[in-house]
């Protein structure tokens, strides 16, 4: 038998869930965070293998502190100069400016 147009009907499927969970199976590829590039003192810290944590104790500082410098990189001249004493470097290969 053939199937006439009239008669093929389409089957949508209808959600049925909770509308939050819709939205974001809907919106996930567009929410999802753009990759940032790699600062200078956490390339530097891949190279020689050395962990934010055992940084820290090495300068005798606070890792959250480590931390924000990892993500946001070094800006003054002063914290260059600690943290190139510490990963074996120039102040001026840590700058971020």
């Amino acid at each position: 038998m053939l199937s006439s147009p009239e008669r093929s009907v389409d089957k949508k499927k209808h959600y049925t869930g909770n509308i939050y969970s819709f939205y974001n199976g809907v919106f996930s590829n567009m929410t999802k965070q753009i990759k940032k590039p790699s600062t200078r003192i956490k390339r530097r810290l891949r190279v020689l293998g050395i962990s934010q944590t055992e940084l820290a104790h090495r300068l005798q500082k606070n890792v959250s502190l480590v931390n924000y410098f990892c993500i946001h990189g070094v800006k003054t001249v002063r914290v260059a100069k600690e943290y190139a004493r510490i990963l074996c470097c120039r102040p001026e290969e840590l700058l971020e400016i």
